[in-house]
């Protein structure tokens, strides 16, 4: 049996995890700049599936209401995606990948 790395000061087991979650709780409570509103909205669909969140409308909804306070919002650039069609793209995206891994 291969013994585990020691646990050393910033090595604890769930260093990356709780660092992970901290990253999402900032991407849910805070803004998200054009050019990373779409990395931060899979992210954050994908820890509201992970929380037993998995109907794609109320999943949108929730995506739009947290898209309102980015900078801009998706939608009022240009060259923006429809709102509504770009959270149910992202969270339809999320539901595939999440069903993919538990095999469905």
């Amino acid at each position: 049996m291969i013994a585990p790395p020691p646990v050393r000061a910033g090595n604890t087991p769930n260093a990356g995890f709780t660092a992970a979650a901290a990253d999402l709780d900032a991407i849910q409570e805070q803004r998200a700049a054009q050019g990373g509103r779409d990395n931060a909205a899979i992210r954050l669909v994908g820890r509201w599936v992970t929380q037993r969140e998995a109907d794609a409308k109320p999943l949108a909804v929730k995506l739009l209401a947290w898209n309102q306070q980015n900078k801009p919002p998706i939608g009022e650039a240009d060259d923006d995606p429809n709102p509504v069609r770009w959270a149910l793209d992202k969270v339809r995206s999320v539901l595939r990948m999440e069903s993919r891994k538990s095999g469905d």
